[in-house]
Formats: C-alpha cells, structure tokens, sequence
C-alpha cells in the first residue's frame, strides 16, 4: 500500500463499480470492479443479523472511522463561508441554533437584496415550528431524526408546494406519533387539502378516522375472511354498520385491568444521546412495558442507544429489514440461532472476487 499513490489508493478503496476489460498472455478479462471498502461495507449491511459472524458484523467498525473534522469541526462549511458574520454570526453558529430562535433572528435582518430569500426561509421555518419540530437544528443530520419528525420535516416541504389538484396517498402516516403531535399531524393534512388537493389516508388511528370527510372501511376481518367494502361514506353513517372499525370507534365502554407489580428492575444509568442528556431510568423485568412521548423527546435514543448497550442480553427488534435471504423469518430475526458458533472467515474472502488489475494504470503494483 505504501507505493500507491493518493489517487490509487482512493481508487482502490471506494471507486464505484465499473466495468473492467484486461489481457495479458492471451487471458482476457471482463469484469466488475469495486473499491474493496464499498465491496466491504455492502458485504456486512447487506446481510440480516443472522447470516454473518460477529467478526463480519464488527468489520466494517473495525476497518472504518467517523470522526468529526479537523479544519471545519463538522459543520461542512469551508472557512471562507465561516468567516462571513451577519448581527455577530456565522452561519456555523446560526446552523448550531434551535429552530425557533433563528426565525427571530432573521425577522430583524431588513435588506432590500436578500428579502426572497429571507421571504423562503422564514415560511419554512414557521413550517416546522407549527408542526411541533422548532427543537430542532439546522445541523442536526437526517439519519439521526426520529420516525415522526422526519415525516413531518417532509410533510412541512409539501405545504411550501404551489401545485394545486395533487393527490396525496398516506399510509399510516401517524405510526411513531405522539397523540399530541396527531392533532398537528391533522393541521399539515387540512392545509394539504384546503389548498386544493385531495389527501388519501390509509389508517386506523381513531383520531385521524374521525377526522376523515369520508371514510372507506374495509374488512369485515384480516386475511381471508377480508377483502370488502363493509362500509362507504360520510362518518355519521358508520354508526349504523356492523364495522368492527365502528364498533370500537364509538363504543365508550373502557375495559379494566388488574395490573401487575414489579420486584426487580434494569437499570439505565446517566444515557446521553441526541435529546437526552445525563437520564437515569429503572424498567420492571416480567412486565409489558412501553416507553412513550411526543416525536423527538428521545424514545429510541434512550432504547436503541443506551438500553441496549448497557444491556447486550437483549434481543433488539428494529424497523430494519429482515434480509434478503429466503431463510430470513421471524425466528431467525430475533436471533434464535445465533448462539451457535461460526468458524471466522479471514479478510481475504474480501479481497477474492475482485479482478486481476483495477486499471491499467495500477496493475503492476497490485500484482
């Protein structure tokens, strides 16, 4: 590696795939080519958790490292960008700013050239303060959004949208909502309508369905016993229908439970990630417990991020895919083989479908 050069070795590590055409001694080559840190890193996060060893699941960690930049301290912004204050800030410092106070901040801006663009900008962020997410940054990565807040940041795009006569198809767009943040969820869907479009939602949260203009109810069960229209029309008329989707839409009998104490906890201990910041919490074991609140309040960063890490006894079922393998099933998923040992398969598994010479320029120094 040490004879490479810096393009070379760029290109030998993460080049993107591409055709590669080679003879020597009358030995023809036709292949493919990735950069062996791609054909890497798609060889672990393409798998399901129960097709790779632990060394395979580690490898791309082992082999890789995220670290924040020197030059720019992970803001992106070159220093010449950085360098440009406006009322005493760069734009690093604004990016750094919750959302509800960079609006006020460019309220008090009054210049003649940059009005369209404060004119857009300031429509966007009264966007996503209304819809419950103005907590946020404008640094904060997408990847690092909950489920709810990254449906309403896309949702907030489409109200800044001046086509008319859209339809727009929603499938259970309330799933990781907060009951508070359904009622916003209902605000963005009006708007989307009063503006001149028709909203298709499929759902079966009881707020948004009493919402509804109209309402199409299919059943009357699930799988078979499914499959028809048991009722089509204005909300009002529900009522009147052998609907289970009525019937437990209207019926104000609650039910009782008898609910069991707790004796023994897991602990979590001072979990810092995203929101939260230095929680200690205790969940019952034996117990069916569910962890709620609002979109963004740090749910699956307190379960996902420390739970599971200060407790690696226990089975993580995420939203992830199960895999592409056709042995991919719900025991497999949740790691019902997983105890069994595995022989580690050496790096060199990597390196032995790549082609005999990445490019002309480099072969003799490959080979």
């Amino acid at each position: 590696m040490k004879h490479f050069t810096y393009d070379e070795l760029n290109h030998l590590l993460y080049s993107e795939p591409y055709q590669v055409k080679y003879s020597k001694q009358k030995l023809a080559y036709n292949r493919t080519f990735e950069g062996i840190a791609r054909k890497l890193e798609k060889s672990v996060t393409g798998k399901a958790e129960d097709e790779a060893s632990d060394d395979e699941k580690n490898a791309y960690s082992k082999y890789f490292t995220y670290k924040t930049c020197d030059k720019c301290n992970g803001t992106r912004i070159n220093e010449r960008a950085r360098s440009v204050k406006l009322k005493g800030l760069s734009i690093d410092e604004v990016c750094r700013m919750e959302l509800v106070d960079v609006l006020p901040f460019l309220s008090d801006i009054d210049d003649e050239i940059s009005k369209p663009i404060l004119r857009k900008a300031q429509f966007l962020l009264e966007q996503l303060i209304e819809i419950g997410v103005g907590y946020l940054s404008l640094e904060r990565p997408v990847s690092t959004l909950s489920g709810g807040e990254s449906q309403r940041v896309k949702m907030s795009k489409q109200l800044d949208c001046n086509l008319t006569d859209m339809l727009y198809v929603l499938d259970e767009p309330s799933i990781g909502l907060h009951p508070r943040d359904t009622e916003k969820l209902l605000t963005i869907l009006f708007r989307l309508k009063d503006k001149g479009n028709s909203v298709f939602v499929v759902e079966h949260d009881p707020d948004i369905i009493r919402a509804a203009e109209w309402i199409v109810d299919i059943g009357p069960k699930a799988g078979k016993l499914g499959g028809n229209v048991v009722y089509n029309g204005e909300p009002n008329g529900l009522a009147h229908t052998e609907s289970i989707t009525g019937k437990y839409l209207l019926n104000t009998e609650k039910p009782k439970f008898n609910r069991k104490k707790p004796t023994e906890f897991f602990e979590i201990r001072k979990a810092s990630a995203n929101n939260l910041k230095n929680v200690s919490v205790k969940i019952p074991k034996g117990l069916l417990t569910c962890v709620t609140g609002v979109a963004g309040s740090g749910k699956s960063s307190l379960i996902h991020e420390c739970f599971a890490k200060q407790h690696p006894e226990a089975i993580v079922i995420d939203q992830s895919p199960i895999g592409k393998s056709s042995r991919a099933n719900a025991a497999t998923f949740i790691g019902v083989f997983r105890s069994l040992p595995r022989p580690p398969k050496p790096m060199l598994r990597y390196l032995a479908s790549t082609p005999r010479a990445l490019a002309q320029n480099v072969t003799d120094k490959v080979y």
